[in-house]
């Protein structure tokens, strides 16, 4: 196991630490595009921007990313310990053998993905079926990057396709739709701004942001 991480150290660093500052780099462009349009910038709509890239930035970076520093050294030492998982059943002996870490990994798998049906829900309002389908393919999109070694990028898979992840994955998406729709039962989404409550004066600030998008 120690070995294994080893292959990882370096990029895992890296990917850490840029993490959070990449996140804020990203979300100025949403936060440009939010004032433009609604001529005011809530604290609240500044926050949950930037914790949305973080999060999406979090699960690129902790379901593809990092790869092995030596790719040759890697795939050596683990040809064929990454054949994909095809069995939907596999999660019982998973969990009869694992006990607690095999319970932990499938909750785990759940609630990494509770976030994006959270933001599918409440804040681009897709409706169920949609955000069933978006959890899906995400997971989808996730297996098969890792299936593919990232599409071809990395030389050999560096993770396991697993189709207990894909299950896991779509489910807590819908878990977190679920967290979204009483969510809003408790604070409901805040009205668009009426034409009426357009600022038709813009000062510095608005023209400068208008500018630089």
């Amino acid at each position: 196991m120690l070995t294994y991480l080893g292959y990882f150290s370096t990029s895992f660093t890296i990917a850490i630490v840029m993490w959070p500052i990449l996140s804020a780099v990203l979300t100025l462009p949403i936060l440009a595009g939010l004032y433009h349009r609604h001529h005011r910038m809530k604290l609240l709509s500044a926050g949950a921007a930037y914790l949305t890239v973080l999060y999406v930035l979090g699960l690129i970076a902790f379901t593809l990313y990092p790869m092995p520093d030596d790719p040759e050294a890697f795939c050596a030492a683990n040809a064929g310990q990454f054949a994909p998982q095809l069995d939907p059943l596999r999660f019982i002996s998973d969990i009869q053998n694992g006990g607690l870490s095999g319970i932990l990994q499938l909750v785990m798998n759940v609630v990494l993905f509770m976030p994006l049906g959270f933001v599918l829900t409440r804040w681009l309002r897709w409706r169920w079926w949609a955000v069933l389908i978006g959890g899906f393919a995400v997971s989808l999109f996730i297996e098969s990057s890792q299936l593919s070694g990232f599409w071809g990028l990395y030389p050999c898979a560096y993770r396991q396709f697993d189709v207990n992840d894909l299950m896991t994955n779509t489910l807590g998406t819908m878990a977190g739709l679920a967290v979204a729709v009483l969510f809003g039962k408790w604070v409901p989404m805040a009205h668009m701004p009426e034409r009426s409550e357009y600022n038709e004066h813009p000062g510095a600030v608005h023209r400068l942001v208008t500018f630089i998008i």
